[in-house]
C-alpha cells in the first residue's frame, strides 16, 4: 500500500507537469503570434515588447498552473465520489481500468470547461474552443495510453511526457527571466518628461471659441488657458468625421494610409499609436472615450493601460472618471486622452448652459432630444431661421459645458501640484456646419466650418505664449507632442512635422479627405488657394447603404472641382474654378501626390452589420 501511494503521487505530478508544459508552449507561441511583440521590436519599442511579452507569458503560466491543478483535483475528486458510492475498481481488470480512465478524463474536462473557458473567453486572446479541443485530445491520448498499456503508444507517450516536462522547467526559467528583466528596467529607467493630457472636444469648430475671435463668451476658461499657451490660428483636421481624424492623430498617418476611414474599418494592430509610444517610454496610459466609432471593437484602445468606453456620456462623467484615476496615479508619469462628446449633436448639455446663449424651452430642437437625421430631413421642407439659431444656441451651450469641465481639470492639476508638470493639448476631431453651405452637421463636405479646428498647447510656465499662424494639421500633432514632452521616438512612416518645423513653415499644404455622407471629397489648401475635388464616387461603407439619406440633400453626384481664394473669401461663397483654371491645374497636380500615396497597411474591417447600425443610431444618423 505504501509503495502504491508514491507511484500515484508521481503519476499525478507527471500529469501536472505534462499539461503545464503543454499549455506553456502554446502560450509562448501565441504570445508571438497574437500580440504586437514583433511589430514593437521592428519599430524599436523594446520596453513595450518586453512588457507585452511578460504580461502574456505571466497570464499563460498562471492559466497553466491553475488549470492543471483544477484538472487533476477535479478528476480524482470525481473518482473518490464514485468509490464512496460503492464503485471500486481493480487495476488488473482491463474493462474497469478503461472505464476509470474515461471517467477521470471526462470529469476533468467538464470541470475545466466550466471554470477555465470563461477566463479564456473574457480575455479574448484566442479561440478557447480550439485550446479545449487540443487539451481534451492530448489528455485522452496520454491518460488513455497509460491504462490501455499498448507498448508502442506507451513509448510515444513517454517521449511526450519527457518533452513537456522539460518545457515546464524552461517555462519557469523564462518566467523568472522576463519578470526580472522588466523589474530591473523599471527600476533603472524612469520617464523624465512631463505628463501629457490630450483633450478632444468632438465636432468643435475653432470660430466658436473666444480665443479664436467668437463674440459670445462660450469659453472663458479655455481662453485664459490659451492666453498662456501656444495657439495655432490655422489648424486643420485631415478628415471630415471622427474615426479617420482620430486615427490620423494617433498614428501620424493620412487617412488613406492608416485605412480607418469608414464605419466598419478599424485601426490596424500593425500600426503603432501615440499611446504605445508613451507606454514604451514608461508612462501610464489612460483614456475616457465617448464616441462609439472609437471603441475597443475598432482597435482604438491600443497602447492604453485603461480605456474606459462611456458612449455619449456627459462631460461631468468624463471629468470625474479622469480625476478618480488621476488621484490613484498622480505619482506616475502619465498620458491621458479625454474625449468630450457634448459638442456633437444633439448637444446634450444641461439646459442652463444652452439658455445662457438664447436656447428656449419651447424651441423645435432641444438639447439631447433630436437626431441629426431629423434636422436634415426637416431642412428639405424648410427650417425657420429662429430654429437654426436655436441649434447654434445649444451648440454654444455645449461648448460652455465643456469649458466648465476644462476648468475643473485645470483646478485639479493645480491642487495636486501637477500644473507645471503637465502638457495639455486641447483640440477637436473636426468642425460642424450650421447651414453655411446649405447643410448641417459634419462628414458631408470639406468646407472651412468642417475642417478648421482649434489647437491649443499649454505647459504651465514652461512655454512662452505665442500665436502661430503657420498651417498645421492633426497629422502633425504626435510629432509636436513628442518634441514638447521630450519623447525621442522617431518613426520613418510618420507623415507629420514637429513643432520646430511647423514654426519654420515646413507644412506647405493642408490636405483633408474621407466623407461620411455622399460622394468622396478631398480638399487641398496651398497659401490662400483652396481646391475641393468632388469625385462623384460613393464608398460602399458610408451612410448611403441606409436609406440613401444623402440623395435628397446633396444633388446628384458628379466629378467636379471648386476653387476658393480664402484671403478674400474666407467663407467660401464664390467658386473661382472657371475663372482661375490655371490655379486649378496647379493644385490638382499637388493633390495628385496625396491621391497616389500608397497605404501603409491593408484596411481592416469589422464585418458585424449590427454593430454598424448600433453605432449609427447612437450618433443620431438614423432612427
Amino acid at each position: 500500500m505504501d509503495r502504491k501511494r508514491p507511484n500515484k503521487i508521481k503519476l499525478n505530478l507527471i500529469v501536472i507537469f505534462r499539461y503545464f508544459g503543454f499549455i506553456s508552449i502554446i502560450g509562448f507561441v501565441l504570445s508571438a503570434l497574437k500580440t504586437k511583440v514583433f511589430i514593437h521590436l521592428e519599430q524599436g519599442l523594446y520596453y513595450l515588447s518586453l512588457l507585452v511579452f511578460t504580461k502574456f507569458v505571466n497570464r499563460f503560466i498562471i492559466l497553466a498552473t491553475v488549470s492543471a491543478l483544477i484538472f487533476i483535483s477535479s478528476g480524482f475528486l470525481f473518482f473518490i465520489c464514485l468509490q464512496k458510492l460503492g464503485l471500486r475498481f481493480q487495476y488488473e481488470r482491463p474493462v474497469i481500468a478503461k472505464l476509470k480512465a474515461f471517467l477521470i478524463i471526462l470529469a476533468g474536462f467538464l470541470f475545466y470547461l466550466g471554470i477555465t473557458a470563461l477566463t479564456l473567453a473574457s480575455k479574448n486572446l484566442f479561440s478557447w474552443q480550439k485550446i479545449l479541443l487540443l487539451f481534451f485530445l492530448t489528455l485522452a491520448f496520454s491518460l488513455g495510453s497509460k491504462y490501455l498499456r499498448y507498448p508502442n503508444i506507451v513509448k510515444v507517450y513517454n517521449v511526450i511526457v519527457t518533452f513537456f516536462r522539460y518545457i515546464s522547467i524552461i517555462s519557469f526559467v523564462v518566467l523568472i527571466l522576463v519578470n526580472l528583466s522588466l523589474f530591473l528596467y523599471k527600476m533603472i529607467y524612469k520617464p523624465k518628461g512631463p505628463n501629457v493630457i490630450l483633450i478632444i472636444a468632438d465636432a468643435l469648430r475653432a470660430d466658436h471659441l473666444g480665443c479664436y475671435g467668437y463674440e459670445k463668451v462660450t469659453s472663458p476658461n479655455i481662453d485664459r488657458f490659451a492666453a498662456k499657451s501656444l495657439i495655432f490660428l490655422n489648424a486643420y483636421t485631415n478628415a471630415s468625421w471622427t474615426k479617420p481624424s482620430i486615427a490620423t492623430l494617433m498614428t501620424s498617418l493620412y487617412p488613406h494610409q492608416h485605412g480607418a476611414c469608414y464605419w466598419k474599418s478599424s485601426l490596424s494592430k500593425q500600426l503603432e499609436t501615440i499611446a504605445e509610444f508613451f507606454k514604451n517610454s514608461g508612462y501610464k496610459t489612460f483614456a475616457v472615450q465617448t464616441n462609439p466609432v472609437l471603441s475597443k471593437d475598432y482597435g482604438f484602445d491600443q497602447g492604453f493601460d485603461k480605456y474606459i468606453q462611456k458612449t455619449n456620456a456627459g462631460a461631468d462623467d468624463v471629468t470625474a472618471s479622469f480625476i478618480k484615476w488621476l488621484e490613484k496615479n498622480k505619482k506616475r508619469k502619465f498620458f491621458a486622452y479625454l474625449h468630450f462628446f457634448d459638442t456633437h449633436a444633439p448637444y446634450d448639455a444641461p439646459e442652463e448652459y444652452g439658455q445662457k446663449f438664447g436656447a428656449r424651452p419651447d424651441q423645435l430642437f432641444r438639447a439631447g432630444n433630436f437626431k441629426t437625421i431629423d434636422v436634415r430631413l426637416m431642412d428639405l421642407i424648410g427650417i425657420k431661421q429662429e430654429d437654426k439659431e436655436g441649434l447654434v444656441s445649444l451648440y454654444d451651450g455645449a461648448v460652455n459645458y465643456v469649458d466648465s469641465n476644462f476648468k475643473n481639470i485645470i483646478y485639479k492639476l493645480e491642487e495636486m501640484n501637477l500644473r507645471n508638470k503637465t502638457v495639455i493639448v486641447f483640440t477637436s476631431d473636426h468642425g460642424e456646419e450650421f447651414f453655411e453651405h446649405n447643410g448641417y452637421d459634419h462628414g458631408h463636405t470639406q468646407y472651412q466650418e468642417i475642417i478648421k479646428i482649434p489647437l491649443i498647447i499649454g505647459y504651465g510656465d514652461n512655454l512662452i505664449p505665442e500665436k502661430i499662424d503657420k498651417p498645421v494639421q492633426l497629422v502633425d500633432l504626435m510629432p509636436i507632442i513628442f518634441q514638447i514632452a521630450g519623447i525621442k521616438e522617431k518613426n520613418e512612416i510618420f507623415r507629420g512635422k514637429d513643432l520646430s518645423s511647423i514654426i519654420r513653415g515646413a507644412r506647405k499644404e493642408i490636405f483633408s479627405e474621407i466623407i461620411l455622407l455622399g460622394d468622396e471629397k478631398k480638399a487641398l489648401i496651398v497659401n490662400q488657394w483652396k481646391l475641393i475635388e468632388n469625385t462623384g464616387k460613393v464608398h460602399s461603407d458610408t451612410l448611403e447603404l441606409f436609406g440613401d439619406i444623402t440623395r435628397y440633400i446633396i444633388p446628384g453626384y458628379r466629378e467636379r472641382y471648386e476653387l476658393y481664394d480664402l484671403s478674400t473669401d474666407p467663407f467660401e461663397q464664390k467658386d473661382l474654378s472657371n475663372s482661375e483654371k490655371l490655379e486649378v491645374v496647379k493644385l490638382r497636380a499637388v493633390m495628385r501626390k496625396y491621391k497616389y500615396t500608397e497605404a501603409v497597411i491593408r484596411n481592416e474591417v469589422i464585418k458585424d452589420r449590427n454593430k454598424k447600425l448600433e453605432d449609427i443610431k447612437s450618433l443620431g444618423y438614423i432612427h
